[in-house]
């Protein structure tokens, strides 16, 4: 019994013989029977067309088959061959299924205008142009620089610490004029306002505005009572210092005598009992035993006399604490006379103009005198 012919035409899919059946040969030279080819192009087309029957088209724009960018293995020919083979010339897209792009020659339906893969239109014959951005160079620079822009100068939150920083500084060197000087001058909160007023603007670049003056006038204000919180406190000191106000808080026999007989008066006073007071004179102020009446005076020397020595000592320290406390309290309100009267008590206006100054400064500078405009146009109106 005869052997059959073994040809080397073997279908790469059913590995059956195709000598003599339609058949297709790709570049490599492997062959594909004609079920076989109709059956893989169909199971392609399926897969490009998932998830977009309903618009083919729309499907290909938007990229939907990501997975059709490699194009499957294609036939270049058929191979009719010098035996009996059948001959079908344009059989793997004479039967409507696909057709090759005319770009990339990846198989895609006759009814695809533009290819999923490269974006070839068959239509008008072009494909799109890709444009590149590049990752460096002149382009990225400014992409950058206009980034950094909008992240730096159009953000509030940095001018606010641009103006920290500059109150920061104002309010340390008026301490430190201060310190050297030992004294006040008050003409600093002025470029105080004009220092943070010109940091907002420069960190707020062309966004400045309304909002960045505003900041600059909270920041100024801010820094201006806190230098001045410094400064008084440093001229406080030396008064202490020089004084040696501690010694002041030592209360002798005779200090405790005169407050034993003033607490014993404002008892009696809340009793609604009449002292006597010499003119001029009362609980408060009194500081020795001629500013007492006499008799109040007798009955509080002969109670001092009478108390034990460990009473005396609790009522020392209460005397020396109301002390304390009255001159920590005397200190605070000094605080507010400091930065609003001047040395005889009255209404400092040369600091209040220096500070409404500030102010104006900080606003006016800060905002890139967007306010002076804004009040021109409004006089315009």
């Amino acid at each position: 019994m005869g052997q059959a012919t073994t040809t080397g035409k073997t279908c790469v899919l059913c590995g059956q013989d195709c000598s003599g059946k339609p058949r297709v040969k790709d570049p490599q030279g492997k062959y594909m029977c004609k079920a076989c080819h109709e059956q893989a192009g169909q199971k392609a087309t399926t897969a490009r067309q998932k998830g977009a029957a309903a618009d083919a088209r729309a499907a290909a724009v938007a990229g939907a088959v990501k997975d059709a960018r490699k194009p499957p293995r294609t036939v270049s020919a058929f191979d009719t061959g010098d035996d009996a083979g059948v001959p079908l010339d344009g059989l793997a897209f004479a039967s409507g299924e696909t057709c090759p792009c005319g770009s990339c020659g990846l198989p895609i339906a006759p009814a695809v205008v533009v290819c999923p893969s490269c974006g070839f239109n068959k239509e008008t014959g072009r494909a799109p142009r890709k444009v590149k951005v590049a990752a460096e160079g002149p382009g990225a620079a400014a992409i950058a620089g206009a980034a950094a822009n909008v992240l730096i100068f159009a953000n509030p939150l940095v001018w606010l610490v641009a103006a920290c920083v500059a109150g920061a500084i104002g309010a340390g060197a008026w301490y430190l004029i201060v310190a050297q000087t030992g004294h006040a001058i008050r003409i600093v909160i002025l470029g105080i306002g004009i220092m943070v007023g010109l940091t907002v603007k420069l960190a707020s670049g062309r966004h400045s505005g309304v909002t960045s003056g505003s900041i600059a006038v909270g920041v100024t204000l801010i820094a201006i009572f806190v230098g001045y919180w410094f400064a008084y406190h440093e001229l406080v000191g030396r008064f202490e210092k020089k004084f040696d106000i501690e010694s002041t808080f030592v209360l002798s026999d005779d200090d405790l005598l005169v407050e034993y007989a003033r607490v014993r008066a404002q008892t009696l006073e809340s009793a609604n009992q009449q002292m006597g007071w010499p003119e001029g004179v009362d609980s408060e102020t009194a500081a020795s035993q001629e500013d007492f009446p006499a008799g109040l005076w007798r009955e509080a020397e002969a109670g001092w006399n009478k108390a034990t020595p460990e009473w005396k000592a609790r009522f020392r320290a209460e005397a020396t604490d109301r002390l304390r406390g009255d001159y920590d309290e005397a200190k605070g309100n000094g605080y507010i006379r400091f930065v609003f009267t001047d040395a005889r008590g009255r209404p400092d206006i040369k600091g209040l103009l220096m500070l409404g100054g500030a102010l104006l400064a900080a606003l006016f500078v800060g905002s890139g005198g967007a306010l002076s405009g804004a009040m021109a146009a409004a006089r315009m109106d």
